[in-house]
C-alpha cells in the first residue's frame, strides 16, 4: 500500500513536472504536440495547437495510456519505443515511427510521431509531435496551385510588359513627331512674325517720316492746334515701333535655353546701373547701393536683361522722389532690387507680371508693360521664382531667386 502511495505521489509529482516542461517547449508550437508520463505512459499534456488542428476532446486523451488510443498493431512499438527514449535519456535523439500512425477520436488516421525525452535529474516523461501527412499533401497541393497560379501570373505579366513596351514605343514615335510637327509649326510662325513686324516697323517709320516732314516744311503755315496733333501722331508711333520691338524681344525669349555659368551678379548690377541712370527719365541723384561679391549660377546674359528691367523699373518708378535709393542684394529669400519710389498697391500683384498689364498711364511713365514680363519668364527659366513687395508711397521691393545654385 505504501509503494502505492509512494507511486501515486511520484505521478503526480511527474504530472507537475511534465506541465511545467511542456509549457514553454509545446504551447506556442503550430505543430499538435502530448506529453506522456514516463513510468506509466500516461497522456498529461495536449497542446492548442493539437486541439486546433485535430479538433479532439482532451477526455479521449488526457489520463489514458498513448498506447491506448493508439491501433493496436503498434501499440506495443510505440510502447517499447516510449521506454527506449526514457533510457537514452537525451532531449536531442529522435525517434520516428516510419508509417502512418491512427488515434482514437482523430478523424484522420495518416499520421507520424516524434518523441523527445523530458529530461530532469532523470528522464521523467516523453514529448510527442504528431504530423498530420495528409494535411501536409493538403498543403503541397495548395502550393503546387499557388506556384501554378503565380507562373501563369507571370506569364501574363510578361505578355502585358510586352504589350504596354509596344504602346510606350508607339507613343514615344507619336511624341517625336508631334514635336517635330510643333517644332516646325513655330519656325514658321516665328519666320512669320518676324516678317509682319518688320513690314509694320516699315510703316511706321514712314508714318513717323512723313508727319515729322509736314511738321517742319509747313510749320508756318499749320495752326498749333494741327502741329500737337501731328506730334501726337509721331509719339504715338514711337509708342507702337517700341511695343513691336518688345514684341519680338519677348517672342525671342521663348526659343532661349539657359547656359549656366557662375558669374558675379555684383558686376552686372554695377554695369548696368551705369547707363541705366543716364536716362531721361531717371533721376540724376539717384544713388545706388549694390552688395559686393553676390555670386550666382546660371545665364549672365539672360541675367542682365532681368537686372536691366529691375533697375530701369526701379530709376523710373523712384525719379520722383528726392534722394532716390536703388538697393541690390541677398537675403535668405534670395536676390532683391529694392527702391523708395512710388511703390504700388499690393491688390494688383496678380496683374504685375503679366504681358502688357501697366499699373500706370503712358503719359505718366513710359513703357509697354512686357519689362516684368520678361523677367518672369527668363528667371522661370532656370528653374526659379519672382515675386514683388510694395506699399504706396514706400518704394517696391522685386525678390527672385536661382535655385540652380546661387
Amino acid at each position: 500500500m505504501n509503494e502505492v502511495r509512494i507511486g501515486q505521489a511520484s505521478e503526480i509529482q511527474s504530472y507537475s513536472k511534465l506541465s511545467e516542461v511542456c509549457w514553454p517547449l509545446a504551447e506556442r508550437s503550430p505543430l499538435p504536440m502530448l506529453g506522456v508520463i514516463g513510468g506509466s505512459h500516461v497522456v498529461h499534456y495536449a497542446n492548442p495547437a493539437f486541439h486546433r488542428i485535430l479538433g479532439s476532446d482532451d477526455g479521449l486523451l488526457l489520463g489514458r495510456r498513448f498506447e491506448e488510443i493508439v491501433p493496436g498493431d503498434v501499440a506495443q512499438r510505440c510502447s517499447d519505443l516510449i521506454d527506449r527514449i526514457l533510457k537514452t535519456g537525451s532531449n536531442e535523439k529522435q525517434d520516428e515511427l516510419t508509417h502512418p500512425l491512427g488515434l482514437v477520436g482523430v478523424p484522420c488516421s495518416n499520421w507520424i510521431c516524434s518523441m523527445w525525452s523530458v529530461p530532469d535529474e532523470q528522464p521523467f516523461g516523453v514529448l510527442i509531435q504528431i504530423t498530420d501527412l495528409t494535411h501536409c499533401e493538403k498543403l503541397l497541393k495548395q502550393s503546387g496551385e499557388v506556384n501554378e497560379a503565380l507562373l501563369l501570373s507571370a506569364i501574363r505579366e510578361h505578355e502585358l510588359m510586352g504589350v504596354l513596351s509596344g504602346l510606350n514605343a508607339a507613343l514615344e514615335e507619336r511624341v517625336r513627331e508631334r514635336t517635330a510637327q510643333l517644332l516646325s509649326s513655330n519656325e514658321q510662325l516665328q519666320g512669320f512674325t518676324y516678317s509682319v513686324a518688320h513690314d509694320f516697323r516699315q510703316q511706321i517709320r514712314g508714318i513717323n517720316l512723313n508727319a515729322s516732314i509736314v511738321l517742319e516744311d509747313a510749320c508756318d503755315v499749320l495752326p498749333k492746334e494741327n502741329q500737337e496733333n501731328l506730334k501726337r501722331m509721331m509719339q504715338s508711333a514711337k509708342q507702337l515701333g517700341d511695343l513691336v520691338d518688345d514684341l519680338l524681344g519677348f517672342a525671342r525669349l521663348t526659343a532661349l535655353t539657359p547656359k549656366t555659368t557662375s558669374f558675379s551678379l555684383s558686376k552686372i548690377a554695377h554695369e548696368v546701373s551705369r547707363y541705366v541712370v543716364d536716362r531721361e527719365y531717371c533721376n540724376s541723384k539717384t544713388r545706388f547701393l549694390i552688395t559686393p561679391d553676390l555670386v550666382a549660377v546660371g545665364d549672365p546674359a539672360m541675367m542682365q536683361i532681368v537686372l536691366e528691367n529691375l533697375i530701369d523699373n526701379a530709376c523710373k518708378y523712384s525719379s520722383t522722389t528726392d534722394l532716390p535709393l536703388i538697393e541690390v542684394g541677398q537675403d535668405d529669400q534670395g536676390f532683391y532690387v529694392k527702391d523708395n519710389g512710388i511703390g504700388f498697391d499690393m491688390q494688383y500683384l496678380p496683374k504685375l507680371f503679366q504681358p502688357f498689364e501697366r499699373l500706370h498711364r503712358g503719359d505718366e511713365y513710359t513703357g509697354t508693360g512686357i519689362g516684368l514680363a520678361n523677367v518672369k519668364r527668363l528667371v522661370e527659366k532656370h528653374g526659379g521664382k519672382v515675386w514683388a513687395e510694395g506699399s504706396l508711397g514706400k518704394g517696391s521691393t522685386f525678390h527672385f531667386t536661382l535655385p540652380s545654385g546661387s
